[in-house]
């Protein structure tokens, strides 16, 4: 029976600390400033890349919105999107000027391929990298054990395809998703959450979870990637 899960192959890897053990992606030959106006007019992304912008709820720039929102105002209203924004225009001036986006190349000049990565291009002082990662490091803080536990159980009672034979099971199986939840930023883990059971029937399993998290916070990750590759 078609329950309406991609059954498509996926590979995941979670976010991890800020130290620098995430690896470098391999180099693009494509580079774009940040807030440069010579950008592609339009850009290959998947539908479900689209979908998953809309889990996020009141965005930067919606109707009301007269600013863009700090990182605290986004942390505080949960919003991975306006968060994602909030980073970067935090950044410290010179991580800011120096950060690129990484983009393979595409033989449409009017066209560009959805974002690899980031990359800065030049050397950052040691007060620059560490301010970046501090700033990162609060946008990618866990959400409360006790949050995501919540979360958890409202996802339980609202489907369905939960095998496990015994409360004591359920139980268990809740504190290891909880356990592994809390290596992704907090924000993104509870609007995944919150968005699964108004999108499929079934419990899902952990990979299901890390495919609707991942797409929410990946700038971080690529920031992160980027400014672990700096040497201070």
């Amino acid at each position: 029976m078609d329950d309406g899960r991609d059954e498509g192959d996926r590979s995941f890897r979670p976010i991890g600390s800020l130290l620098p053990r995430i690896g470098v992606s391999p180099r693009l030959e494509d580079t774009t400033p940040i807030g440069s106006t010579d950008k592609p007019h339009s850009s290959e992304r998947t539908t479900e890349r689209r979908e998953l912008s809309r889990l996020t709820g009141t965005s930067v720039g919606t109707p009301g919105s007269f600013a863009p929102w700090t990182l605290p105002q986004a942390l505080a209203a949960g919003d991975p999107q306006a968060i994602e924004e909030a980073v970067l225009r935090g950044l410290p001036p010179r991580s800011r000027s120096l950060l690129k986006e990484r983009r393979p190349p595409h033989p449409d000049p009017y066209r560009s391929y959805e974002l690899v990565g980031y990359e800065f291009t030049g050397r950052l002082s040691p007060t620059d990298v560490e301010e970046t990662k501090r700033l990162l490091e609060l946008a990618n803080r866990p959400a409360p054990d006790d949050a995501i536990v919540r979360a958890l159980y409202k996802v339980r009672l609202m489907t369905s395809g939960q095998s496990l034979e015994s409360d004591g099971e359920a139980e268990l199986a809740l504190e290891a998703y909880a356990e592994a939840l809390a290596d992704y930023p907090g924000d993104a883990v509870l609007t995944a959450l919150q968005a699964w059971p108004r999108r499929y029937k079934w419990w899902p399993a952990f990979a299901e979870l890390v495919a609707l998290i991942e797409p929410l916070c990946e700038r971080r990750r690529m920031l992160t990637e980027a400014i672990n590759a700096q040497r201070t």
